[in-house]
């Protein structure tokens, strides 16, 4: 059986040390990150460890079946101007990060700050208190709060004096300004918008054109429709039956395609995406509501 180096052991010390500084770890997930040979590494080994580890100034505590690295004689000391940046860049994202960033935003900084001498905490503590940032952005506010809600979603925005598609994902800032990056549905392309010349932005299936239909539409003809249907450029049936076809459609033309749908009356029926469908049902409502 191969033996143990010494520069295993030492390699194996550093990474408890290093493991222990990311985050509290119990022993048995201790002992599964040093084996690395598959050989097994056991609590007596991982407490030598730890022995070892205090021996140079390190202490650990156990709370809930975990190990903390309380104390650590390897500091940062980072120095005033140092910890004034961090300072300041921590009251930004306070300001800049939603709600739901801040516990990111924390777990970074406590990261950057783990290793900092008590005297220099102190020194960051009252840093950050005398620190006051002006919120350049709160005119942007209740205009970033609407946008949110389309995240990961379609919508049209009107920007300056054109409605446009598009998927928003994130806002960004720069020069004390704020923009929407989003991804253009027509361009095919990510782009940034300048949240100033965002007018309006509605959902996808409100928009009053035609112009809603994105990606691939899935429909069902049924009778004599299916019986006799002639497949255009694009289409393939992905399901049938005696009386029914099921056909996926990847035309870019969807206004050609709304009015055939329109011509096929009973024997059509749109089924996916469902937003398209939507849009589908609340137009040919409208159009018997003129006619009734």
């Amino acid at each position: 059986m191969k033996q143990p180096r010494r520069l295993d052991t030492s390699y194996r010390v550093l990474k408890v040390l290093m493991l222990l500084s990311e985050k509290p770890r119990s022993m048995s997930e201790l002992c599964y990150k040093l084996d690395t040979d598959g050989q097994g590494v056991n609590k007596e080994t991982v407490s030598k460890y730890f022995a070892t580890l205090r021996h140079f100034g390190c202490t650990m505590e156990k709370s809930g079946g975990k190990f903390r690295l309380k104390y650590t004689p390897f500091l940062s000391e980072f120095d005033e101007k140092e910890l004034e940046t961090l300072a300041v860049f921590q009251k930004f994202g306070e300001k800049l990060y939603p709600e739901a960033g801040q516990e990111k935003l924390q777990s970074a900084l406590g990261k950057i700050l783990k290793f900092e001498s008590s005297s220099g905490l102190e020194l960051y503590s009252r840093l950050l208190s005398g620190i006051t940032i002006k919120d350049i952005y709160a005119k942007y506010t209740g205009k970033m709060e609407e946008i949110s809600k389309f995240f990961g979603t379609g919508a049209r925005i009107l920007y300056q004096d054109k409605w446009l598609r598009i998927s928003p994902k994130h806002f960004k800032y720069s020069k004390n300004h704020v923009y929407l990056y989003a991804f253009n549905e027509e361009k095919k392309v990510n782009a940034l918008f300048f949240l100033d010349y965002i007018k309006e932005i509605v959902h996808l299936a409100k928009t009053p054109t035609t112009d809603f239909f994105t990606g691939i539409t899935t429909f069902k003809i049924c009778g004599r429709l299916a019986a006799g249907y002639h497949l255009y450029e694009g289409e393939s049936v992905i399901d049938f039956g005696e009386d029914y076809k099921i056909i996926s459609n990847k035309s870019h033309d969807k206004r050609e395609l709304m009015k055939r749908f329109l011509r096929y009356g009973e024997s059509c029926e749109v089924l996916l995406p469902s937003e398209e469908r939507k849009e589908f049902i609340s137009t040919l409502d409208a159009m018997i509501a003129n006619y009734s």
